[in-house]
């Protein structure tokens, strides 16, 4: 027998209904996981959440514009400054491009801290906590041009020299290791690509006597999900920057965040359990929230994805295509039925 998933032992070629029994048991298991984490978590971020849109789809018709901080304005007392402009071009929602802490190897997708901006777009003389301010100082003056914001956050995977993953290297005994992904061979999820291929020879990593799992870089590791702490951990994050004032995320290589044996590990309908779980959360404290997926996956299959996703609460706001987004020509392989359902 093989362990398939987070609950129950399931040989390979089990049943259809033995499928569907499996996923309604971790549905259930990951309910009561938010029953137990909501007893104050949720209740807290919603008391102390700050008021947000009257119209809880306001992003069925916002104007976007995405930047990245630093390019675009230097720090965030400089994009304050640039407000008023973006304002006049009709904006109403700006998409930041990553800004949490971060070591930078990645363009910003490999984060060493969930709960802080990076340094160097910050304002201000003091400590850290005091710079740290001039991010909402931000969030305010755009709030008071009827700007919305919302940021990319990779919950994929981390940094390697996130407090996490540190800790999970040094100590095999961490409750932080199994946070991540590990194996004492390479063949582990052998039918998963390695996605940078020519940059990236496997998707696993040594590290001491074992390996640990990337579907990107090696300095990311990916996170596993199949120890519901990682989940809560990550929607305590979400909840965290909604009572700073974001209206919503960009969610980084959503596809990837599941994992099953004999399969590519990408798309799966696990997936769908883990975004139920965050959108609860996040539609009880702000109902407005936006989440926007990036479904990076081939254009026929994000479709069928899509379909499913909007039969499943309405999880994902949005839908980020990159392929279609850069190359208009895929858009000739995508009927005009399967394109519409990307607006949910």
């Amino acid at each position: 027998m093989k362990r398939n998933a987070i609950c129950g032992d399931v040989g390979q070629n089990y049943t259809v209904q033995a499928k569907l029994s499996h996923f309604a048991i971790c549905l259930v298991r990951y309910i009561y996981q938010l029953f137990l984490f909501g007893a104050d978590t949720i209740r807290d971020a919603k008391a102390t959440c700050p008021p947000n849109a009257k119209d809880p789809l306001w992003y069925k018709d916002a104007v976007v514009y995405c930047l990245y901080v630093d390019l675009f304005a230097e720090t965030f007392g400089g994009l304050v400054k640039r407000l008023d402009y973006l304002q006049d071009l009709g904006v109403t929602c700006l998409w930041l491009l990553p800004i949490l802490s971060s070591p930078m190897n990645d363009a910003g997708f490999d984060i060493d801290d969930y709960y802080r901006v990076r340094d160097e777009l910050l304002d201000g003389a003091g400590n850290a906590e005091d710079r740290q301010r001039s991010f909402d100082e931000f969030m305010q003056q755009a709030h008071n041009r009827g700007i919305k914001v919302i940021f990319d956050i990779a919950m994929n995977h981390v940094s390697v020299e996130h407090a996490w993953f540190q800790q999970a290297r040094q100590n095999v005994s961490s409750p932080y290791r199994d946070y991540f992904i590990w194996s004492n061979t390479r063949d582990k999820y052998s039918a998963a690509r390695v996605i940078f291929k020519g940059i990236e020879h496997s998707k696993w990593a040594p590290m001491g006597d074992a390996f640990y799992m990337h579907r990107f870089f090696a300095h990311q590791p990916d996170l596993n999900y199949r120890n519901p702490a990682v989940l809560t951990a990550i929607t305590e994050v979400l909840l965290y920057w909604l009572r700073r004032g974001v209206d919503g995320f960009r969610a980084d290589a959503v596809p990837f965040m599941w994992k099953e044996e004999n399969t590519n590990c990408e798309g799966l309908e696990n997936v769908h359990i883990l975004l139920q779980f965050m959108r609860a959360a996040l539609d009880y404290v702000q109902p407005s929230t936006m989440l926007l997926a990036e479904a990076c996956q081939p254009p026929h299959d994000v479709c069928s994805h899509t379909k499913a996703l909007y039969t499943s609460l309405l999880m994902i706001r949005r839908l980020y295509h990159i392929s279609v987004m850069i190359t208009n020509a895929m858009l000739r392989t995508i009927s005009r039925s399967c394109l519409e359902s990307f607006v949910l």
